[in-house]
């Protein structure tokens, strides 16, 4: 009806649609309300009695239309002056080594400005992390040899600081082009929200979608808790506690996590900053559980699967990669270093790439000694056990063996005792902070390390070989 204000439908699809606007006005008619059930109102739209109806509410579901699917779809086909307006656009971006190739075309939808707010959020909206949208592009990029994105949003600023690639344009186009430039890329990333499952919906090609569920409770499902982790430690234990945090709120969706302002995770939060989807924020728990980290991985394991439906406040050291071995290529897309660290990083590598290498082909490895820490009679009684100079010597020995150009980036907290230990004739010794020498080793093409948890992590992100100092603490220690 003429009062119903449809007309951002009517904008979009115009003639294409049967059902026009007309000017009726109902005296009596009987209101029939979306349900929480989709299957229950399906029954209920079966048996309508036979007067003057009106739906009201949000029946989103394909279930109120999927016998009318292959109809419907004739219904919402873009005028022909947009589909024009779209191809003409599509090849405006054609990245120039493609113009005779074949490649594929995939829409980006990122929903962002009404979804970050605390009311959104407290109401069970999700906003999608960039994880999940480099997770999702690598997928595509896997599947085929030539890929181009090209992303549409509420928030282009958010998504240029974000999401890259090579091959990536921006749209600023209005929300009827948008919709439209989604619906006729090849394939589909989308986000929450009913534009977005529409876009997902008209495209012909593969849907990626957001897997995770608003948690329960929510204005969106039923009952929800949080949970958090309280940080021990500097970044290396930070990071295992951040990873056990997004597996178990990740893989049960009873819980929101959160990192709270008063917790202290600033380690973390400068070494990855916005790649991270779970951020700080200003919360605080009345009620909580404390779950602790015990000595045995397995049995913790046990108990962070059966957590009551509680607040929870994860503790301790949860120093094993068991804790979130099934989410580990998630969590390696939270753990990417921001553009201008790599960038960084790259310029680095560089400015100390060895003369008679610049124009060859050779390998880079990164060693990571700890020492300051470990060398006192404290942390010895503890367990720890610091490593001689023969390992890091025979750990590259096995390299120089392996390839013929080795390069050797040294990154320590005792650079004085490297450099008169470990020696080479192509060796670099870094001066860099704690957060530029964790990306110099995980960037690098291999790496020897020490024992602790930087050190683990640093060859946990390489995606090369680590090689790992094999004496275990004595027993009877802290550590044995």
């Amino acid at each position: 009806m003429e009062d119903n204000n449809l007309d951002l439908l009517q904008n979009t699809f115009g003639t294409s649609l049967s059902i026009r606007v007309e000017n009726y006005s109902f005296i009596n008619y009987t209101t029939v309300t979306a349900g929480v059930d989709a299957d229950t109102t399906v029954k209920v739209l079966n048996n309508l009695p036979k007067v003057n109806i009106t739906l009201d509410g949000y029946f989103e579901s394909h279930k109120y239309f999927s016998q009318v699917k292959d109809d419907l779809r004739l219904e919402f086909i873009f005028p022909r002056p947009i589909q024009d307006e779209v191809f003409k656009y599509f090849n405006s971006v054609i990245p120039i080594l493609w113009k005779d190739e074949r490649f594929v075309r995939v829409g980006i939808h990122v929903r962002r400005t009404d979804q970050i707010t605390e009311e959104r959020q407290t109401m069970g909206f999700i906003p999608q992390p960039p994880s999940y949208f480099i997770h999702a592009m690598e997928y595509f990029k896997q599947e085929y040899n030539r890929v181009q994105f090209i992303v549409t949003s509420d928030d282009l600023a958010w998504c240029k600081e974000n999401i890259l690639d090579e091959h990536i344009e921006f749209s600023t186009h209005n929300y009827t082009m948008d919709l439209a430039i989604l619906s006729l890329s090849d394939h589909i990333i989308i986000s929450l929200g009913t534009y977005s499952w529409w876009a997902g919906w008209l495209c012909k090609g593969t849907t990626i979608y957001y897997g995770v569920m608003p948690p329960n409770d929510t204005y969106l499902v039923e009952e929800h808790h949080y949970m958090t982790v309280y940080p021990v430690g500097r970044l290396g234990n930070q990071l295992f506690q951040y990873a056990v945090l997004y597996a178990v709120t990740r893989t049960n969706h009873t819980w929101i996590p959160v990192m709270m302002e008063d917790n202290n995770l600033d380690l973390l939060q400068n070494t990855f900053g916005t790649s991270l989807s779970i951020r700080v924020k200003n919360y605080s728990f009345i009620n909580y559980t404390t779950v602790t980290a015990g000595v045995d991985a397995d049995t913790t394991v046990k108990v962070l699967n059966n957590l009551p439906k509680v607040n929870i406040t994860l503790g301790g050291y949860f120093e094993s990669h068991k804790y979130f071995s099934q989410v580990k290529d998630d969590l390696r897309l939270e753990f990417i270093f921001p553009r201008p660290i790599q960038d960084e990083v790259f310029k680095y590598f560089n400015s100390v790439t060895p003369i008679l290498c610049k124009d060859e082909r050779f390998v880079r490895v990164g060693i990571h000694v700890r020492r300051t820490d470990q060398i006192t009679e404290e942390r010895q009684t503890m367990g720890f056990i610091p490593q001689p100079p023969s390992y890091f010597i025979h750990a590259m020995e096995y390299f120089k063996q392996e390839y013929n150009r080795v390069q050797f980036i040294v990154t320590s907290d005792d650079l004085a005792w490297c450099k008169e230990n470990i020696l080479d004739e192509h060796i670099a010794f870094s001066t860099h902070n704690y957060t530029m020498d964790l990306a110099i080793l995980s960037l690098s093409d291999h790496i020897i390390i020490s024992l602790g948890t930087y050190s683990w992590w640093a060859g946990w992100l390489c995606k090369g070989t680590t090689i790992y100092y094999g004496v275990m603490p004595p027993n009877d220690t802290y550590l044995g």
